[in-house]
């Protein structure tokens, strides 16, 4: 039997890996099957983002933590 999908925590980190993307190569979307299954991990740079963007939004990809980024934020 598969575990339950948990909404928030998906969505904390899709937030989280659009975001860190964002800040490193002009995008229009990120995508995913699972935020468990980097494989399935995808995103569509913009038109005019440049060669060193893309390559850092690879990067990105490679290196991000999934698990660091559903923290809650504490208030």
């Amino acid at each position: 039997m598969s575990q339950p999908i948990d909404l928030k925590r998906n969505a904390r980190a899709a937030q989280a890996l659009h975001s860190a993307i964002a800040e490193v190569c002009p995008i229009t979307g990120i995508y995913f099957k699972s935020i468990d299954d980097r494989d399935s991990w995808r995103f569509n740079e913009t038109e005019d983002a440049t060669e060193a963007q893309v390559e850092a939004a690879r990067q990105v990809l490679a290196t991000f933590d999934p698990n660091a980024s559903y923290e809650q934020p504490s208030d």
